[in-house]
């Protein structure tokens, strides 16, 4: 009979007791606040809209045909989108991502991406690891939307790590 002191015996059917909480580990790096991970988001969307975007729309003749062809197009449409995307942020963004793990949005709030152990991640790693993944499940139809919302949403817990950057390893803090 197992006993866990003199007296009271060991319950071998009692779950276990181990630590269930949702962070992860913190080794390096003041981690990036909520504010400035959003105004980066913000601000690299809105360059990816003056760069990639309004291109497009103009190409196409204009704002209501462009919508009407992302809403209604077929998955090859929109995984083309996608690797347009993708490939527009990496044009804009690689080298600084490449030199210091930071998006110009990132690099403008003092903000920047590193593994969990603080070192500078690869361009490699975040393209495919990083933005891959979640740039494939967004042209998933009717899920994608929702999994994007919710890899923003988890945000807010206390390691403030996105499916993303647990995806990739990762975490977003101070430059």
């Amino acid at each position: 009979m197992l006993m866990t002191d003199d007296i009271t015996p060991a319950n071998p059917y009692a779950a276990p007791n181990g630590n269930l909480n949702d962070t992860a580990p913190i080794l390096a790096g003041e981690l990036a606040g909520l504010g400035s991970r959003f105004g980066a988001a913000m601000l690299d969307g809105i360059i990816m809209s003056i760069v990639a975007l309004l291109p497009l729309v103009l190409v196409m003749g204009g704002w209501a045909e462009y919508a009407a062809k992302a809403t209604t197009g077929g998955l090859v449409w929109k995984i083309g989108l996608g690797v347009f995307g993708w490939a527009v942020y990496l044009l804009i963004n690689g080298y600084f991502l490449a030199q210091s793990g930071q998006s110009i949005g990132k690099k403008m709030l003092g903000i920047k991406i590193v593994r969990t152990d603080g070192s500078q991640p690869p361009l490699s790693h975040i393209a495919l690891r990083r933005l891959g993944p979640m740039y494939l499940a967004q042209i998933i139809p009717m899920i994608g939307p929702l999994l994007a919302m919710v890899d923003i949403l988890l945000i807010f817990r206390s390691s403030r790590q996105c499916v993303h950057d647990q995806i990739a390893d990762t975490k977003v803090v101070k430059a």
